[in-house]
């Protein structure tokens, strides 16, 4: 279980830092002023990190597949209307809006998947496994003075690969962190005491400082 669940996020984080350098590395496609490339690019980061913390409430493998959804819709759409100066910027920080809100959703998902035992040990071949993406990227950007598009549809096509292997994730929320594999084979829910100040009425636990 441990090998299944490694392999479809070696995917996700793969396809995801490839999508999100990829398109940090290939501002170009977005407008042929570097000032726009540049606000763009990080105007959409502040609205991810807000968008990914609310509807990560409402589950983990649901948000980050729903963001890479949409972002691969993005993708495609912005090649599609790459002639189109004010779509092309609308779909393109549309994409990197939500590649960033998967990536934030993936690292408390990723966590929430393994046992104590191998959590870090797995978090980080995750991590590990996602920066051979980074290191592809930059030739993968370069492919825009071939063609300008091309880069936007490479992206949203290894984008499927990722939605794929994300639905096929188990869902974590309100689920009780494991510690162990047989938590993981036999998955308790997270309890809830109303007494607790600690525990709140949606199953999820508000930690103190």
């Amino acid at each position: 279980i441990y090998i299944q669940r490694l392999i479809l996020l070696f995917i996700v984080w793969f396809v995801l830092i490839l999508a999100f350098y990829t398109l940090n590395f290939g501002t170009e496609t977005i407008s042929d002023d570097v000032l726009t490339n540049t606000a763009i690019t990080g105007a959409v980061q502040l609205p991810a990190l807000f968008f990914s913390y609310f509807l990560i409430r409402y589950g983990r493998r649901g948000a980050c597949a729903g963001f890479m959804i949409l972002s691969c819709a993005s993708l495609f759409a912005s090649s599609m209307s790459y002639k189109n100066e004010y779509l092309r910027h609308i779909f393109i920080g549309l994409a990197k809006l939500c590649v960033s809100g998967s990536l934030n959703i993936i690292h408390l998902y990723t966590s929430e998947l393994f046992p104590t035992n191998v959590r870090n040990t797995a978090f980080g071949m995750c991590v590990a496994f996602g920066r051979i993406g980074c290191f592809i990227s930059p030739f993968i950007s370069d492919f825009s003075t071939t063609e300008k598009t091309l880069p936007l549809n490479i992206c949203a096509q290894i984008m499927l690969f990722g939605i794929i292997s994300v639905v096929l994730l188990p869902e974590t929320s309100n689920i009780s962190l494991p510690d162990v594999l047989e938590d993981i084979q036999n998955p308790k829910p997270l309890p809830i005491n109303p007494s607790d100040p600690h525990s709140n009425k949606s199953g999820e636990m508000d930690y103190p400082g």
